[in-house]
């Protein structure tokens, strides 16, 4: 062990004895003296004394600890180590090192610290100070143990705790609530003694109470102002059930009986049924271009459920012609996807000959999926695909009117996809939040109002914005407007314009 930690296990080994000598002779004989003494007695005065006591016991020993430093160590180790020649403060570092002959001092005495043997510098125990206080502690708690204790008046505030305390008061003596989710989740009934639970939307609750004392009715007070009336049987509980299909707090309410001891009211949290989440893995983008003739488009979806998984529907729309001599064909396919009832994937390779889809045709494909929820399944649409082949500019035209002949049959296609996709948000309004509604038809807004500022040029309108750069360009001025620039609502535009053009086709 080297010097410095000789010295600094000495020093420690002092103050260590020194509080075990002060914790043992004065902080536990005072302690226990005082405790058994409250026993017998008014409790604040000794309560106070203990506190002072313990603060005092804490002032002495932290300045009995600040005294066994380092210095003190110095004195001490030359008072009883003449070998150290009164350089015990050069080799704890107390004093500065200066010049060769000092530093070889140091040196030396570390040296001979470190291959001695240093005295025992603890403070002894005090032994007959330490019996004297502990027969004189024993005397007192004997007297204070036997000494009758003190008989006082009940102040009004005692007694009126008292008459309240001894008010009666009912109490739910044996609890259950039993929960039955919907059979469509799969998940297993379960019992609970707490009245407050997560449960499925849909689920059947059933209460079990047994009251003391046997109030004359008892019901369960929902805060949306619905009452269940609670019916006592044979055995004494009191029982009733409701389907739970929301959040809400509830409350039991007790007629001819003692108010409720402790909680009346607890919280049922529901835990809402989600739609499907569809994922679309391929196609990677909404619009593909082709430029030749493909044979086969291949689709990948993976779908998910919380519950279940049920029938999935995909519709195929081939959109022919152009300008305003548009046909539009639709057909839906049954799938059939693999993987367990929560989540499958589906995969299909569209046969474009089969639909006879030509150049300068559109091909629009719309996953839709339900799910098992009872009495009514919630669906779920996937964003519309594009397949598009562009059809081939006449060579017998102008610079100008090459230039509409390959804008119009883009700009009808895309009026054409914004009208499908309003007529399925109108299909699925009954199915959709109102927040959810009113998000869908502000994309729908935004669709038709950059389709404006793309291609109003060329359709005889005024643009509202001049754009000069490309698609990606126009877009971005048209996230200004969304943002506040432009005053005009996108989705009362829409469907104004909407209305036309559907109109016209």
């Amino acid at each position: 062990m080297s010097a410095e930690s000789k010295l600094a296990a000495l020093l420690n080994g002092v103050r260590m004895r020194a509080l075990a000598a002060i914790a043992v002779g004065w902080a536990l004989p005072f302690t226990a003296l005082l405790l058994i003494a409250a026993m017998h007695s008014e409790p604040r005065p000794w309560q106070l004394a203990a506190a002072l006591l313990s603060l005092l016991v804490l002032i002495y020993t932290f300045h009995r600890l600040r005294q066994l430093n380092r210095p003190w160590l110095a004195r001490q180790l030359d008072q009883q180590c003449p070998q150290l020649q009164d350089s015990s403060a050069l080799a704890l570092g107390l004093e500065q090192v200066d010049g060769p002959l000092a530093a070889l001092q140091r040196e030396r005495m570390r040296a001979w610290i470190d291959t001695q043997t240093l005295p025992d510098l603890r403070p002894r125990w005090p032994w007959s100070s330490l019996l004297l206080l502990a027969v004189t502690c024993a005397a007192a708690v004997l007297t204070t143990a036997y000494w009758p204790a003190s008989v006082s008046t009940p102040t009004a505030v005692q007694t009126a705790a008292s008459t309240e305390a001894a008010a009666p008061v009912s109490r739910i003596a044996a609890s259950e609530l039993s929960v039955e989710p919907p059979v469509y989740t799969g998940l297993q009934p379960w019992q609970d003694q707490s009245l407050e639970q997560r449960v499925p939307e849909g689920a059947r609750l059933q209460w079990s109470l047994t009251i003391e004392p046997v109030p004359a009715s008892a019901s369960l007070q929902f805060h949306d102002g619905e009452v269940l009336t609670l019916q006592r049987d044979s055995d004494g509980a009191w029982r009733g059930e409701r389907v739970i299909a929301k959040s809400t707090f509830y409350r039991l309410q007790l007629d001819a009986a003692p108010p409720l001891e402790g909680e009346d009211s607890w919280r049922i949290e529901v835990i809402a049924d989600r739609p499907p989440q569809i994922t679309a893995l391929q196609p990677e983008r909404n619009l593909t271009v082709i430029e030749r003739q493909e044979r086969l488009w291949p689709l990948r979806f993976e779908v998910s459920d919380d519950y279940g998984l049920g029938a999935a529907e995909l519709t195929v729309t081939l959109a022919q012609g152009s300008g305003e001599l548009v046909e539009v064909s639709e057909r839906r396919l049954r799938l059939n996807g693999s993987g367990d009832e929560r989540n499958r994937r589906y995969a299909l390779d569209l046969q474009l000959g089969a639909y006879g889809y030509a150049r300068g045709d559109d091909l629009i494909v719309r996953l839709s999926v339900r799910d098992n929820r009872k009495p009514q399944a919630q669906t779920a649409l996937s964003p519309s695909f594009i397949l598009r082949w562009p059809a081939e500019l006449s060579a017998d035209v102008g610079d100008i009117d090459g230039v509409v002949q390959r804008v119009m049959p883009t700009w009808f296609r895309s009026q054409r996809q914004i009208i499908i996709d309003t007529e399925a948000l109108v299909e699925r309004k009954n199915q959709l939040s109102a927040a959810d509604y009113v998000a869908e038809s502000n994309e729908i807004g935004i669709d038709q109002h950059s389709l404006r500022l793309r291609y109003g040029q060329f359709l005889g309108e005024e643009a509202e914005e001049q754009t000069t750069a490309s698609v990606d360009a126009g877009a971005e001025r048209h996230d200004d407007d969304v943002h506040g620039e432009d005053h005009d609502e996108p989705g009362h535009d829409h469907a104004e314009r909407s209305g036309h053009d559907h109109a016209g086709h």
